[in-house]
């Protein structure tokens, strides 16, 4: 004789709701997939970069699970410049990846400390001819104390400056020395309700090491593209 096993009427009751749950919604998939630029092999891509403190620039294709499609590393033109200008070809394998993807760049100084980063989101397609990109820098992060250069001899690091709101991530503070220490850190969060206003912030960071060292200060929120970072912004500072 079997034993048959007695079903209980809650686990039927979840697994009918379960099956009658609704999926993505069609018009939310249209909608994610419009806001994303369509780009066919080869991205023919320009852009002008601030040349302060810089010392590489890094492009990155990148899918929706962030492996890397296509990677350049630049050694910028900035002898004598304020700005420089970049334009090539990047090229993908259109016949395996026709996926959600970003558009990534990241600038290094001399230290490998990223100074900025700039990131689109793109959907791969398998249209016929190369696709003109031209990107325009807007950093959503300003810094207005301290400035550039700045010497700072006080036990703790007062910053101020704006930030227009379109990530509702909070701001990450970061001062890294020459040599690689994190010496001062904080966080500032983003007041609710202020999606797409123009706030201003202010953080008093404790330094923790007062050992004399240039240091970069860095502002940044934290994204979805293949640094981890979707806007940032720093200063360049001598700790006395």
């Amino acid at each position: 004789m079997f034993f048959k096993p007695r079903a209980n009427p809650l686990f039927w009751a979840l697994l009918i709701s379960l099956l009658l749950l609704p999926g993505p919604s069609p018009t939310a998939a249209q909608a994610e997939a419009s806001s994303r630029l369509a780009v066919s092999s080869p991205i023919e891509l320009s852009f002008n970069y601030p040349c302060r403190d810089l010392a590489s620039v890094q492009v990155v294709l990148d899918d929706e699970v962030k492996d890397i499609i296509a990677r350049q590393i630049l050694l910028p033109d900035c002898d004598g410049k304020e700005t420089g200008n970049y334009s090539g070809k990047i090229y993908w394998d259109p016949f395996e990846r026709l996926t959600p993807a970003h558009l990534s760049i990241g600038a290094y100084d001399a230290q490998t400390r990223l100074i900025w980063v700039q990131s689109l989101d793109i959907q791969f397609s398998d249209a016929p001819g190369p696709t003109e990109v031209e990107l325009a820098f807007d950093n959503p992060i300003r810094v207005n104390t301290p400035e550039q250069s700045a010497q700072i001899s006080t036990p703790s690091l007062n910053v101020q400056g704006e930030l227009t709101v379109s990530n509702t991530s909070p701001l990450n503070f970061e001062l890294v020395s020459d040599a690689g220490r994190i010496i001062a850190a904080g966080v500032f969060q983003i007041p609710p309700g202020s999606m797409g206003d123009v706030i201003g912030y202010q953080v008093d960071l404790p330094i923790t090491d007062r050992q004399p060292t240039e240091a970069r200060l860095s502002v940044m929120q934290f994204g979805q593209d293949i640094f981890g970072i979707e806007s940032i912004q720093s200063v360049y500072l001598s700790i006395r």
